[in-house]
């Protein structure tokens, strides 16, 4: 099986991200994982035992061609999960050929998802 990760782009988001990468290791323990993130976030996740290559895109040069090589690169992919939510994540997505596309919804990224993740509302105090 292999997986795509999209990490967040910051250092502390990426940390946030952890408990979720460790429930990916006990569901699928033979699972290959390809993380694709700036270099401060696959930095600080690049002891899972299961990545197989990491990809720190350029942001200069055409992002769309730079991701559609990062996609071919990897191949066919089981499943693809992103923690982010911009254009060029879906982007990645689609050329990842995925069956299962996943991350929070938002109006940049709904057109490419199959498996949609809702943010949930956070009631505050002044709401209540």
């Amino acid at each position: 099986m292999k997986i795509l990760i999209e990490t967040p782009s910051w250092l502390g988001d990426s940390v946030m991200i952890t408990p979720a990468l460790q429930n990916l290791e006990i569901f699928y323990p033979n699972a290959e994982w390809y993380l694709v993130g700036t270099s401060v976030a696959t930095s600080i996740l690049s002891g899972y035992k299961n990545i197989v290559a990491i990809f720190n895109p350029s942001k200069s040069g055409n992002r769309i061609t730079i991701l559609k090589n990062i996609a071919e690169q990897i191949g066919n992919v089981d499943f693809a999960i992103s923690f982010r939510t911009s254009f060029y994540s879906a982007v990645l997505q689609f050329f990842s050929h995925s069956k299962y596309r996943i991350a929070q919804v938002s109006l940049s990224n709904f057109w490419i998802l199959n498996k949609f993740v809702f943010k949930k509302r956070v009631i505050k105090f002044k709401d209540i």
